[in-house]
């Protein structure tokens, strides 16, 4: 829950970030030089995948080791 909530934060300021720094007047004038056309190259989807894949695998690992034991052994050993 807390990764999805954190992805959703981040792309609503992500978005907030962009929306004020495409209206600045600087920025416009260099839009008519630059092409402003949107480019996902393969390094970027390669980059993307790679930090979701050791995200689940950290999480997949932490509850492991979080949940190792059964309730009735912590409660024996208590």
């Amino acid at each position: 829950m807390g990764l999805v909530v954190g992805v959703l934060v981040a792309l609503l300021v992500g978005y907030g970030i962009t929306d004020v720094i495409w209206r600045l007047r600087e920025v416009l004038t260099i839009l008519v030089i630059l092409p402003t056309r949107l480019r996902i190259s393969a390094w970027t989807v390669g980059v993307a995948v790679g930090l979701l894949a050791l995200v689940v695998v950290l999480q997949v690992l932490f509850g492991r080791w979080v949940f190792r034991r059964t309730a009735r052994e912590s409660l024996v050993e208590s």
